[in-house]
């Protein structure tokens, strides 16, 4: 049936399960979760059969896991990134004295105010509407979707009748709510030519916003030192399938575990999400970049980086930039494949995707010390990566390419004693 759907090039997917990783996972029998009335089949994990337990990492030991051996060393005493760490930089002078909100906003649109008053037009022409449309329209629509966020949900935003001490909001002095809804339901539908491709692509109207997203930020953003890549849920809120989403992913551990899922990077000085991409279910995300070099998980690590052009293999000052990602994207093949195709550092918590890693022992290691302690080890078959363990409530590995252990300053952290 899989080869059937990509054959056809249709892959709509219904109750797909998005994973944790996919390195490393095994699954047996799966259970049913009922969300809005609709059953989703969930894989459960198997556990791994732990290998090492019992054994503790000793000073100068060396220990395999999977192909690469690693041994224990006092510390990471010398970083082996010399590059000084930058910030991100606006490329052109968006931050001046003349600046304000609305422009910051304006530059960083994923469609500009022309593209989406031209959506609004185009959809009306074919509704028959016959209202004239301005620029004006599309500034005071805006302003009311971020006027519209301070009130409760449910809030009549166009009541003209004062509650209490507060004023009535009276959205309508700027724009009546007949043009409003309109003009969000125009968006939603995107131009008539987009409409046209849904058949081929189901994501056709939203891949516009995406992309004019990501042009946005990489027109406007040169990201500095750090990145981070992340995760993003967008709860469902109606409709699947055709006319709706074309899929729907859950994930358990989400706040808002049913909806789409999207990747996304995020530069650290500002905290500006630079980057997203949309996770389309397993059949389209197979055919995308990298994904047949290195896997998905990988794949879509390297696919982010490298869709914001930080590749710096062929520059004569390497920035060294470094990625920090969470445990999804963390992994030793992760390490080695943005090495390898960008020349860039990794640091990032290791949990499921432990392949070749020596999580079992390391943790083992971590149970006979106390809170606050640490070990380091070092892999001798691949130059400067390194596996580093902290005892905290949790014992937490990490794998790096980069960075010292010596000691920093202490954090300032309130802790309760057995009294409370």
């Amino acid at each position: 049936e899989a080869m059937a759907e990509a054959m056809m090039g249709e892959d709509v997917d219904v109750g797909n399960v998005e994973l944790d990783s996919d390195e490393d996972e095994d699954y047996r029998e799966e259970e049913t979760v009922t969300v809005g009335g609709v059953q989703y089949q969930v894989g459960k994990k198997r556990k791994k059969e732990e290998e090492g337990e019992g054994t503790q990492i000793k000073m100068g030991e060396t220990v395999t896991a999977g192909e690469y051996r690693w041994t224990r060393v006092e510390g990471m005493l010398e970083d082996c990134r010399k590059e000084p760490h930058f910030e991100t930089v606006f490329k052109s002078n968006l931050f001046n004295e003349d600046a304000t909100e609305v422009d910051i906003f304006k530059a960083l649109m994923p469609l500009s105010r022309t593209a989406l008053l031209n959506i609004v037009r185009d959809n009306a022409d074919e509704d028959g509407d016959k209202r004239v449309w301005l620029p004006w329209h599309i500034d005071a629509t805006l302003a009311l979707i971020f006027g519209g966020a301070q009130f409760k949900e449910g809030t009549d935003l166009w009541s003209t009748k004062r509650v209490g001490m507060l004023p009535a909001p009276d959205f309508g002095r700027q724009l009546s709510q007949d043009r409003f809804q309109r003009v969000l339901r125009y968006w939603a539908r995107g131009l008539p030519e987009e409409r046209q491709k849904i058949r081929d692509n189901p994501w056709a109207q939203v891949d516009p916003w995406v992309k004019g997203f990501n042009a946005a930020r990489e027109r406007e953003i040169k990201p500095g030192s750090c990145i981070t890549p992340d995760e993003s849920m967008f709860e469902w809120k109606g409709k699947s399938g055709f006319g709706g989403l074309p899929h729907l992913a859950y994930i358990k551990r989400k706040p808002e575990p049913l909806g789409t899922e999207g990747k996304t990077a995020c530069e650290g000085t500002f905290g500006i999400c630079i980057h997203f991409e949309i996770q389309k279910g397993k059949l389209r995300m197979a055919r995308k970049k990298w994904v047949g070099r290195f896997g998905a998980t990988t794949g879509c690590t390297v696919r982010i980086c490298d869709a914001l052009n930080l590749s710096e293999l062929v520059q004569v000052s390497p920035l060294a930039r470094c990625v920090f990602a969470d445990s999804w994207f963390a992994s030793v093949k992760t390490v080695l494949a943005l090495r390898e195709t960008l020349g860039l550092h990794f640091t990032g918590p290791i949990k499921t995707a432990s392949a070749n890693y020596p999580i079992e022992k390391m943790r083992h290691t971590l149970a006979k010390m106390k809170r606050g302690d640490h070990i380091v080890l070092k892999c001798d078959d691949l130059e400067n990566v390194w596996a580093v363990g902290w005892h905290d409530h949790h014992y937490k590995c990490y794998v790096t390419t980069h960075g010292v252990t010596l000691p920093g300053k202490p954090a300032p952290k309130r802790r309760q004693d057995a009294q409370g």
